[in-house]
């Protein structure tokens, strides 16, 4: 189920032609090349819970929990990033995503994007929750 959802999660990232085109690093999954170029993008994934709704152990909804991390190196107090931050939300939130082996049931935004600036760099940290179901 992993290496499925992590697909769809890059899958949707390649379809989008506004944030594909403003991330010029690209979007890695768990971890980005040493010397890649900013802005780009990095996504995780947490974990996740079940809901069994009826039937048996596999007729349940899986929820993955993602984060997506955004990076920008412009000394532009934030508006980069605040940008990014809403590309990637226009991308992911409430959308269906296509999970090989899996119905996509919701991609559920986990409050709003967090906006720090760390070590001189603009990161933005998205939180979304992916339900899935077996097909």
């Amino acid at each position: 189920m992993i290496k499925q959802v992590a697909d769809a999660v890059k899958a949707k990232f390649d379809a989008n032609v506004a944030l594909k085109g403003a991330l010029a690093g690209g979007l890695w999954f768990t971890q980005a090349p040493q010397n890649v170029s900013f802005p780009y993008a990095v996504f995780y994934l947490l974990g996740g819970t079940r809901d069994e709704i009826m039937g048996t152990a596999e007729q349940c909804v899986k929820n993955v929990d993602v984060q997506i991390n955004l990076f920008g190196n412009l000394r532009d107090g934030g508006s980069q990033i605040a940008e990014l931050s809403t590309l990637c939300t226009d991308c992911y939130n409430w959308v269906a995503l296509t999970v090989a082996d899996y119905s996509s049931v919701f991609v559920s935004p986990e409050g709003l994007p967090i906006i720090q600036y760390i070590d001189d760099v603009w990161q933005a940290t998205c939180y979304y929750t992916i339900g899935i179901e077996k097909t």
